[in-house]
């Protein structure tokens, strides 16, 4: 048997799941992931698409994309000179997705030493072994991301 027939695929993961906002309604969800999906996009535009085209075909380009009734020809336009378009933008939504997750668990991470280091918290020694607790999970998400173990820091994320 494959070893890898059952390792957790991190484009098959939730992004709500993994920031715990399984709570937002069906109209945020969407709501953020067209925000993501329009930063790709401009990021695409302005950093990559000139490598993949000729100088003639970024005036083209241009030219459709300042008409807003030119959509559909500007899409076709641009899936007939890049072929893996639709591959190349899964690829960085992916990107984007891990970025987001990296960076809400390092800012997680933060608060949680912030917090470790108020005089105050230090006191409570309860609070600060919740913290220590949450310190190593938190550390060993950021571990699993960098080395691509969705399956260990997905089950981690749920346990926060």
């Amino acid at each position: 048997m494959n070893g890898d027939s059952k390792k957790v695929k991190f484009e098959d993961l939730d992004l709500f799941s993994l920031l715990r906002l399984e709570h937002l309604s069906p109209e945020k969800k969407a709501e953020r992931i067209a925000e993501i999906q329009a930063i790709v996009m401009n990021n695409f535009f302005l950093d990559d698409l000139a490598k993949l085209l000729s100088e003639e075909d970024m005036k083209k380009f241009d030219n459709l994309a300042k008409d807003p009734a030119k959509s559909g020809e500007l899409e076709e336009f641009l899936r007939s000179k890049v072929p893996e378009l639709d591959r190349i933008i899964f690829e960085k939504m992916l990107t984007a997705k891990r970025e987001i997750v990296r960076q809400n668990i390092k800012t997680r991470l933060d608060i949680n030493e912030k917090e470790s280091g108020d005089r105050d918290v230090q006191t409570n020694k309860q609070r600060m072994d919740a913290l220590a607790q949450e310190k190593e999970k938190l550390e060993k998400i950021l571990s699993s991301i960098e080395t691509d173990d969705w399956e260990t820091a997905s089950n981690l994320i749920v346990t926060l």
